[in-house]
């Protein structure tokens, strides 16, 4: 068990480190300050090379254990190279972002891991381990369809000693980016330079550890969520002060945002702000400015359209499953009738019209108008989704009594640019409940950036303009112990399990589940009511 705890730990921040060094190599290649970057943002532009890095290699090869050791060794080298040689390079940062990681280590031991792990994606990252670019797999699994960049990155941290039991890390290595990113916002600032942006980091903080604190529940999509979050402010906090940096670092996020999950390309827009604060402050010789961007524009083409060929090769469509964006006469290709049902079936699903083991007898009677907002109220609504609400609200009135003091507003207003993201919200918001109505589906982020903005604006017009040290370290302090307490308490409930997930090789998940009938044949794992629903598209054509 020593053993294996050991490799499972250094393997972990051999990851984080090389994770870092890409980032550094990726910020010298598109002419970034490093010294003006978060070490949070640093980290997630080392995930997003990584995984462009994973995309390309299996073009050409199999990802197995010594493939990924070299190229996370490679990372760390760079890593390295940049601490003693690079002057820009701030050490203490490196300090305090290990600090942060280590407090958020807890989440990373688990039994059990989230519930479409066994369905497919543990099948779908094995497969890129033990083959290189294949087309039609979503042939053999309806779930190959749905690939994710989360698979990809997850597919290089096949390693010897620890296997495959490092696949699902990926959540919390964006957990803890986020977290260095958040406090170098408003814990280790000298100076509010932007109140808006300081206490929407506040409330980002509190929100992502105590309602995201879980990593069993992340899957291909909290992740993504956390990306918007970051994305948001960074756009934010452009209007305050615009540089070119920061306009390349925000079009490199969302690029790589777009690759989680096919439902954030409604975030693509979001470059549309970046056009917009790029003609404005740039008023003569677009051609000569636009060469800064021209190494993280040609980068960023290259991530997407490997993105775009990977969903083309599993299932002939290059957006799945929009049945415009496919190609059904390929062999390969899934044929137009089974990518709609495919579709329908997400919508039925997100609207509480169906579950693992009951579907509604009339689809598209639910699914037409509204008649299906009764039955999501009282099988969704009045569960879930309140549950998430009234968690935000509780932050909230935790921020509004710590950081409320003047009764009388500053001098300031609320800025157009404000007023236009939070329209944007808006509509993505009444997308979100007419499409796909789950939390999991983008809601999360959505349903608090609509509550923390406004509340945001309102504490900058009310707040005092002094830091209030004191009270951000204790409230800090209680945000990583109510996330350590709550995930030290699942470990011990997990040793005592008495099914199948039980602790028996820790800190190894449990897989006896994952059977060799599971990886090497992933199309006998389906669901039984999507089954069942194509079944019955069948019998009424």
């Amino acid at each position: 068990m020593l053993v294996n705890f050991f490799f499972f730990i250094f393997f972990y921040f051999l990851i984080f480190y090389s994770i870092i060094g890409f980032g550094h190599l990726l910020c010298r290649i598109t002419k970034l300050d490093t010294s003006k970057i978060s070490n949070g943002i640093i980290g997630i532009l080392g995930i997003f090379f990584l995984t462009f890095l994973s995309y390309f290699t299996n073009l050409f090869l199999s990802h197995n254990k010594t493939h990924n050791f070299i190229v996370l060794i490679l990372g760390f080298l760079f890593f390295i190279k940049f601490f003693f040689l690079n002057k820009n390079f701030n050490k203490k940062y490196i300090l305090r972002s290990t600090t942060i990681v280590l407090l958020t280590l807890s989440a990373i031991f688990l039994s059990k891991n989230n519930e479409d792990f066994p369905y497919y994606h543990f099948s779908y990252i094995i497969n890129l381990t033990e083959n290189k670019l294949e087309f039609g797999l979503s042939l053999f699994n309806q779930g190959f369809g749905t690939s994710s960049s989360v698979f990809y990155l997850a597919s290089l941290f096949y390693l010897p000693f620890v296997d495959h039991y490092l696949f699902h890390i990926t959540g919390l290595i964006v957990l803890s980016l986020a977290n260095i990113f958040f406090l170098d916002k408003f814990f280790f600032c000298k100076n509010i330079n932007n109140k808006f942006t300081f206490f929407l980091s506040i409330f980002g903080f509190l929100f992502y550890n105590i309602v995201f604190w879980r990593l069993a529940e992340y899957g291909t999509d909290r992740a993504g969520q956390i990306l918007v979050y970051i994305i948001i402010i960074k756009i934010f906090d452009l209007y305050y002060k615009w540089t070119k940096q920061s306009i390349t670092v925000i079009l490199i996020l969302i690029i790589y945002l777009l690759s989680f999950k096919s439902y954030f390309i409604f975030y693509s827009l979001l470059v549309l702000f970046l056009v917009e604060r790029f003609l404005i402050n740039v008023k003569k010789n677009y051609i000569f400015e636009l060469t800064f961007f021209l190494p993280a524009i040609i980068i960023s083409f290259f991530y997407l359209g490997l993105y775009f060929f990977k969903n083309f090769a599993n299932t002939g469509c290059v957006v799945y499953p929009l049945p415009i964006s496919c190609f059904p006469n390929f062999i390969w290709s899934r044929d137009l009738l089974t990518v709609s049902n495919l579709s329908t079936w997400f919508e039925l699903w997100s609207k509480s019209g169906a579950t693992p083991n009951y579907i509604v007898s009339d689809v598209n009677n639910y699914l037409e108008n509204l008649n299906w907002v009764k039955n999501w109220f009282k099988n969704y609504f009045f569960y879930k989704f309140t549950d998430t609400f009234f968690g935000i609200l509780a932050i909230a009135i935790i921020i509004l009594i710590c950081f409320r003091k003047n009764k009388k507003k500053h001098y300031t207003s609320v800025y157009p640019h404000q007023l236009f993201i939070y329209f944007y919200l808006l509509v993505l918001s009444s997308i979100w409940f007419l499409k796909h109505p789950d939390l999991r589906y983008g809601g999360y982020v959505i349903l608090a950036l609509l509550i923390f903005i406004p509340l945001s604006i309102f504490l900058s017009f009310y707040s005092s303009n002094l830091i209030e040290k004191k009270k951000i370290i204790i409230l800090t302090a209680i945000v990583f112990i109510f996330f350590n307490i709550k995930n030290f308490n699942r470990i011990y409930q997990e040793f005592n399990r008495s099914d199948q997930y039980k602790y028996t090789n820790f800190p190894f998940y449990a897989d006896k589940h994952l059977s060799k009938l599971d990886k090497k044949n992933s199309n006998q794992i389906e669901n039984f009511s999507y089954k069942f629903y194509l079944n019955k598209k069948i019998d009424n054509k």
